[in-house]
């Protein structure tokens, strides 16, 4: 679920930052960028992160970076919001990662590991895609507000993943 939601808004962000709030193709690709390097940078932190509190509390901190940062970007309306944005965006998925592979581990025997990452990858390609198709049924730069569902949509399955990880 979590992926479908990330399917929804990964290939329309650019779209969004350059057809509704008017960046150019260079800032919005330059706001994308600051979050990805804000993943790479934070991902050196994120491993001690997940030593020092463990995996579930690390993963359920970068579920809710990413749900406040994509719940917030419908109000973008300068570069430096995006940029924010998207760094904070970075940071939660840093956590994610390591934190979601650590809880997979802990919780999986080790001679099933292999089929558990495997399905998690399965199902985490399937949901990008399925996310897509829903997104691309869904955005209309004619209605920018069709944008605002698919950041919502993304921050309700970060909030749906936290919660299903609250009693473990």
């Amino acid at each position: 679920v979590n992926s479908l939601g990330n399917g929804v808004v990964f290939p329309f962000s650019l779209i969004y930052l350059h057809n509704v709030r008017g960046f150019s193709f260079a800032v919005g690709g330059l706001a994308l960028a600051v979050g990805s390097a804000a993943a790479l940078l934070a991902g050196l932190a994120a491993g001690s992160l997940v030593d020092r509190f463990g995996g579930r509390r690390t993963l359920m901190l970068g579920l809710l970076l990413q749900a406040l940062a994509y719940a917030l970007f419908p109000l973008i309306r300068t570069p430096w919001h995006a940029f924010a944005l998207t760094a904070a965006a970075g940071t939660g998925t840093a956590c994610f990662w390591p934190g979601q592979s650590t809880l997979l581990a802990r919780l999986t025997p080790g001679d099933r590991r292999h089929h558990t990452y495997a399905l998690q990858r399965v199902s985490m390609n399937l949901g990008m895609g399925l996310g897509s198709v829903l997104g691309g049924l869904i955005a209309s730069t004619a209605h920018p507000r069709s944008f605002t569902i698919l950041f919502l949509l993304d921050a309700a399955t970060f909030l749906a993943y936290f919660a299903v990880l609250l009693p473990l």
